[in-house]
């Protein structure tokens, strides 16, 4: 067990977003949350990852109850994400956001900075090239000068993906990955997500709209409406269960 959420509520006023979520990720699990919009599965990633703190409930990472942690406190932790709407440094280059990533490592003082010494230089050099290695990974080592806003929009989505692994996640995230991006574009972010899943050996909780993506790269899928689950299991049970029809379709298709 990786994760472990139990009893999670949040209310925005009167809107009751998420109602008693609970749930477990294994170590190494691939699992897709899913629901109508509105359901309520962008509250749970921004209560896992510290950017809403809930009325009631625990969240639990490795034995650690991160509940009321700040996001960067989290993200040190081994948690990181992506954003349904694409979140880059537009005016900064394809390796400058990669190099963003990677301040959590810098292990010298001001001072080495300013004077530039050997310890310095170390360290800088360490990071570019593992900068460099991100960026061969997936495919963006010719682009690493251009500005991250002059990408096309599936290398866009593919920058934020490596600039989330850079954070070295134990669990990753990924809020709507797939959101605008053409059919063949698609199908080259399931292979990305397979290939990093299996190099990083992460856990990963994913967010999609695209049954196609959900379907075949999802061991476990769990199902949300109105803020809470209403259905869990594999892709087969879960293309098949009335209560997921009815949230998605209406109630006159589910016993059909």
């Amino acid at each position: 067990m990786i994760l472990k959420i139990e009893n999670l509520n949040k209310s925005f006023g009167g809107l009751k977003a998420v109602k008693n979520f609970n749930l477990i990720l294994n170590e190494g699990e691939l699992c897709g949350l899913i629901g109508p919009n509105g359901a309520g599965k962008t509250t749970i990633f921004n209560l896992i990852t510290g950017f809403y703190k809930p009325d009631n409930g625990k969240i639990i990472f490795k034995n650690q109850d991160i509940t009321n942690l700040l996001p960067h406190q989290i993200v040190n932790l081994g948690i990181s994400r992506t954003f349904q709407n694409i979140r880059l440094f537009n005016n900064l280059t394809v390796l400058e956001n990669i190099l963003f990533a990677f301040n959590y490592q810098i292990n010298y003082s001001t001072v080495e900075s300013i004077l530039r010494t050997s310890n310095f230089r170390k360290v800088e050099k360490e990071i570019k090239e593992k900068c460099y290695h991100f960026l061969k990974l997936f495919d963006l080592e010719k682009k690493a000068n251009i500005l991250a806003k002059n990408l096309p929009y599936g290398e866009m989505r593919k920058l934020e993906i490596a600039r989330a692994l850079a954070l070295n996640p134990k669990l990753l995230l990924l809020d709507e990955p797939s959101c605008g991006m053409t059919i063949n574009e698609t199908s080259l972010l399931m292979d990305l997500i397979r290939f990093i899943k299996e190099e990083f050996r992460l856990t990963i909780f994913i967010i999609e709209h695209q049954m196609r993506v959900i379907m075949n790269l999802c061991e476990r899928i769990v199902v949300m409406d109105f803020g809470e689950i209403i259905a869990e299991g594999k892709p087969a049970e879960i293309q098949n269960n009335p209560k997921v029809i009815a949230a998605y379709l209406g109630r006159e298709y589910a016993y059909r």
